[in-house]
């Protein structure tokens, strides 16, 4: 199963497969700088009698075909590492990758190609915590790539008897392919070149270091595993058939600011607040009837605690805002700013508020919280102002305002335009009935009718008397 370093070059000389030059660099493992700056020659591929690159591959980017090996060579790269964020970015030409760090030995990825982002990996490839420290992992970190334009990212993973290596396959169009493989000695240097199943044994990785040597691996995933898959689109009619109508309210707004309506899905109580789950899904529209799944979450109420109260967009339609209330006489109320960050799910910003004594507080905390990474509430959620200092530190907003523009269009319940669409002009008062970060809302026609006007449209009193 195994190649011995004399065998293997003499496989490579008689199939005239590994033709390239060898490039010796110094084993920088000691090394307190972790970006290496050093010119790495690139290896000229051999071509056949016809001219045909050897390297070739007839079904693209996959790593299976079993004809011709692939020969990734290492590139230069930057490798900068903050700290202070948990985070390690990967750059070289239009390309850079970011490593977010948490936990005790996890990760996910995220790709960018000419500053746009094209793919968000997955969890758990940065896992070095057993024989590594961190400044010791950065430095195995690598960039390698073949004539075909496809590239290995090359990260250490859990190390036991010996090095292991997660590698992963991506181009310009995102992440691929995972594969894990163990080097199965200690005397490797510097990984230089990775050829991926040669002939001699296809379901193998070899890796080439800096001196030249045939370093020793054990492959763990044969296949690898397929991290690209075909996602699966829904239409409307496949939403409201999958949950129910008295246990999930439906809400469909523009949370991405593309001008296509999305659909939010929440679990809901009833008026005698029983409690019938925490679910808080997220579609993103394609079109008018397909959407995508990007956000299965929760909704953060509980049995006995805080529960459901509504959901409404943001006034930019860029994210959307979930409004909870505590059992007990429905205050307090918590509001969560929900934003999409990176293709990622964010909670920006948490809203507190409700009265203490007959004296209203309205508590403002910013967040930056990944919601796509985990269903939990974070302790970062839960730092409020202490009891005696809630009504000095958390002044309610005004309530009355002017409004500043020519027309401020007054929107339903649903936050819909009316038909006809109802407006208050430039300089009319306004008192707010209710309101958030966002939205005030109104009473109008002699409080027969209720609606939301966008706050940026209005400015309290107290400055236009200024």
């Amino acid at each position: 199963m195994y190649l011995k370093c004399k065998e293997f070059i003499v496989r490579a000389i008689t199939t005239l497969f590994f033709i390239f030059i060898l490039v010796s660099c110094t084993n920088n493992y000691d090394n307190t700088n972790i970006n290496d700056d050093s010119d790495v020659s690139r290896k000229d591929i051999k071509k056949d009698s016809q001219g045909i690159e050897q390297t070739n591959i007839e079904n693209g980017f996959l790593l299976e075909n079993i004809s011709n090996p692939l020969i990734f060579n290492k590139i230069d790269s930057s490798i900068i590492h903050d700290d202070s964020q948990k985070k390690i970015e990967i750059r070289y030409d239009n390309t850079a990758i970011s490593i977010n760090l948490f936990g005790d030995d996890e990760s996910d990825l995220i790709l960018m190609v000419n500053g746009s982002v094209i793919d968000e990996g997955f969890n758990g490839n940065f896992n070095y915590t057993y024989g590594l420290d961190l400044k010791s992992a950065i430095k195995r970190i690598n960039v390698f790539s073949n004539d075909d334009n496809s590239k290995i990212l090359l990260l250490p993973a859990t190390t036991e008897e010996y090095m292991t290596y997660n590698a992963l396959l991506f181009n310009d169009s995102g992440f691929l392919k995972a594969y894990t493989f163990e080097i199965a000695e200690w005397d490797c240097g510097d990984i230089e070149s990775i050829i991926v199943n040669n002939k001699a044994d296809a379901k193998k990785i070899q890796v080439i270091d800096n001196t030249g040597k045939s370093c020793d691996t054990r492959m763990y995933i044969i296949d690898g595993e397929y991290i690209k898959k075909d996602l699966k689109s829904f239409s409307v009619k496949d939403i409201e058939e999958k949950y129910e109508e008295n246990k999930y309210k439906i809400f469909p707004f523009d949370v991405n600011a593309d001008g296509i309506s999305d659909i939010i899905v929440s679990n809901i109580n009833d008026d005698d607040n029983l409690y019938q789950g925490d679910d808080l899904i997220v579609y993103l529209g394609l079109s008018s009837d397909r959407y995508l799944l990007s956000l299965d979450s929760t909704n953060y109420t509980e049995d006995g605690g805080f529960l459901f109260n509504n959901i409404s967009p943001r006034s930019s339609n860029a994210g959307f805002i979930l409004s909870t209330h505590f059992s007990s006489k429905g205050y307090p109320f918590i509001d969560y700013y929900f934003v999409l960050e990176n293709n990622k799910w964010m909670i920006k910003k948490e809203i507190v508020k409700g009265y203490l004594d007959d004296n209203q507080f309205y508590c403002r905390y910013s967040k930056n919280y990944n919601v796509s990474r985990s269903n939990l509430l974070p302790d970062i959620l839960e730092n409020q102002v202490s009891e005696k200092d809630i009504l000095n530190k958390c002044l309610p907003p005004p309530i009355n305002y002017i409004v500043k523009i020519e027309k401020a269009e007054i929107l339903n319940e649903n936050f819909e335009s009316r038909s006809p669409p109802n407006y208050y002009i430039k300089g009319d008062s306004i008192e707010a009935v209710s309101q958030n970060e966002d939205w005030v809302q109104v009473s109008y026609k002699n409080g027969t009718k209720f609606g939301w006007i966008d706050k940026h449209d209005l400015k309290p009193v107290s400055e236009s008397s200024q």
